[in-house]
């Protein structure tokens, strides 16, 4: 009687396991055909970037004149406090604030990457990735639209810029690859709950208080040091902005950037492949 029951006890059968094949499957040929049409999604970046700005002279190199004077005041009225021994200081607030920004946008902008693009998608049968991409352009282009920010700091800097500047095109594509992880995650689940765009807007304002900005990273209390080693954002700005101030990209920040990247991606390609399927009826 006892083999009789093991023989009919549930097991899972070829068909379950052949939809989760299917569904990754399906994923990767979506990613696939994403980046093989990444001409696509650059044009659609670099349209995010433009029109808001369009009939303007100038046009997205406002937010540089944003910045450049957000920059200014923090510079002006709290860098005889915060800054009073690091020579470096106008550049240190400038490559801070620039890269803050990038990751504000890849961020909230990219948890909303599919609800944003509710009409397109339900429409035009394009891959999903197309829009993950569209973030990331966007958002590229923008950084790289704020770089005189950093050149005019660099001028009020008395040992202006050092070569190891160089290595923070390395500290870029590692951080873009980390952030595309987390919100390919943020993205799959936006869908179903609306709430998480807000929330995150919300919670970046208040990491930028967390994040060493504009207080220096070894001006910090105990409570900094928290803040410091455990702030993901962090480290993802060290790895861009250490090369400026003539520093190598720290090595305990490229590891929790590339360890926190590859857990992002896995988990997020995890429920891209279960939910994108899904996404357009939940749009």
């Amino acid at each position: 009687m006892e083999t009789a029951k093991t023989s009919d006890s549930p097991s899972p059968s070829p068909a379950a396991q052949a939809v989760t094949g299917t569904e990754i499957a399906s994923a990767v040929a979506d990613l696939h055909e994403g980046l093989r049409k990444w001409r696509m999604s650059a044009w659609l970046g670099w349209q995010d970037a433009i029109l808001p700005f369009r009939r303007t002279f100038i046009g997205p190199f406002w937010v540089s004149i944003q910045t450049g004077l957000w920059v200014a005041i923090i510079v002006t009225f709290l860098g005889p406090w915060l800054g009073e021994q690091m020579p470096r200081y106008p550049l240190y607030v400038a490559v801070g604030i620039v890269a803050f920004q990038f990751m504000t946008t890849m961020l909230v902008d990219g948890a909303g990457a599919f609800t944003r693009n509710a009409g397109l998608i339900k429409n035009i049968p394009n891959p999903l990735s197309i829009y993950l991409l569209r973030i990331m352009f966007k958002a590229l282009i923008l950084l790289f639209a704020q770089a005189p920010v950093i050149i005019i700091a660099a001028f009020f800097t008395p040992s202006g810029v050092p070569i190891t500047a160089v290595m923070a095109l390395f500290g870029v594509a590692l951080s873009t690859w980390t952030l595309m992880g987390i919100y390919l995650v943020l993205a799959t689940i936006t869908p179903r709950f609306r709430d998480v765009p807000y929330g995150l807007n919300a919670l970046m304002r208040v990491m930028m208080f967390v994040t060493p900005i504009f207080w220096l990273a070894d001006m910090r209390s105990s409570v900094r040091a928290v803040a410091v080693h455990y702030n993901p954002l962090a480290h993802m700005l060290n790895v861009i902005r250490e090369p400026f101030l003539g520093n190598p990209p720290p090595q305990a920040s490229i590891l929790v950037c590339l360890g926190l990247g590859a857990a992002c991606w896995l988990v997020g390609f995890i429920l891209f492949s279960r939910n994108r399927s899904l996404i357009a009826a939940q749009l």
